[in-house]
């Protein structure tokens, strides 16, 4: 029992409820632009998605902020077909355009960075994903090696292992498969990494924290979280626990042909009593988009 007087088993439901949340919305805001006649810019999307976390009731905050909203919308099309190979989405050359648009037979990057307040701990549910909606079939193919190397990925997360050793298996698996990991962080010293570790859910926040995240500004408070995570990178010798949590965002960069799209899935990797469990939430999605042709996780 923390200070807060919230367990581990308290918060988890949170973290879960928050994430599905993002993706339940994602998929509202999908639909609502497929049927839009007039075309759907990357800001007329984000502002779609937000407007839908909103009224969800779900919702108390955006973390990772910039981008604006700590939402993104990142739309690929033939005359910006670089869109998802973005660096950071800090930058502000990857904020969401109101000047680049939504092309139905194309792909893009959505990502939404939620959290919620449970007894004054915010507790982070990030979501994003690459998708693709199109006909080209290198393209499919090249997203379904990546799933098929992030199954194997997942697959080898277990419990007792560092944080550093995570990074190196990563990126060996990733080379072998002929892929490098595309993750440039302003925030981690390292300056790529795998992912992080979701605040405040193995802890509770102390007292200095407390007290920052006490004055409601939320400014302070997306520091406050940013600065607690623990990164996935060569150095970490954070150990995953029996009861732990992070986020698992390898971004792949084909090393043969480095113009396909970078494909990314923001999974959360969640350890409770031993048990792991992956949480992806994409199905309702996938489905949507007619991307069966992905490695089921």
């Amino acid at each position: 029992m923390g200070e807060f007087g919230v367990t581990f088993s308290d918060k988890i439901p949170i973290v879960k409820q928050t994430r599905l949340t993002a993706a339940q919305t994602c998929l509202l805001s999908l639909q609502r632009a497929f049927k839009i006649r007039k075309k759907v810019s990357e800001q007329k999307f984000v502002n779609i998605w937000h407007t839908f976390l909103e009224k969800s009731g779900k919702v108390h905050g955006y973390w990772y902020v910039p981008p604006p909203l700590g939402t993104t919308a990142l739309f690929d099309g033939s005359k910006h077909s670089d869109r998802t190979n973005y660096t950071n989405l800090r930058d502000k050359v990857y904020w969401s355009k109101t000047e680049l648009y939504l092309d139905k037979q194309e792909g893009g990057y959505l990502f939404s960075s939620p959290y919620f307040f449970h007894e004054d701990v915010p507790l982070i549910g990030d979501f994003g994903f690459t998708f693709y909606s199109g006909e080209n079939q290198r393209i499919k193919d090249h997203f379904h090696r990546c799933t098929e190397i992030i199954k194997q990925l997942t697959e080898k997360i277990s419990k007792g292992i560092s944080f550093k050793e995570l990074s190196a298996l990563s990126t060996d698996i990733m080379q072998t498969g002929g892929f490098r990991n595309h993750i440039v962080s302003t925030t981690d010293k390292i300056k790529t990494n795998f992912g992080h570790t979701i605040p405040f859910l193995d802890r509770d926040p102390d007292e200095r924290e407390r007290k920052k995240i006490a004055t409601g500004e939320p400014e302070i408070i997306n520091s406050v979280i940013s600065k607690a995570r623990e990164f996935i990178n060569k150095e970490s010798e954070y150990i995953i626990s029996q009861n732990c949590a992070f986020t698992f965002e390898p971004r792949f960069v084909s090393v043969a042909d480095p113009k396909l799209p970078t494909f990314s899935l923001h999974l959360i990797i969640l350890f409770e009593n031993s048990r792991k469990e992956i949480l992806a939430n994409f199905n309702g999605l996938f489905n949507f988009l007619d991307m069966d042709f992905l490695t089921k996780l």
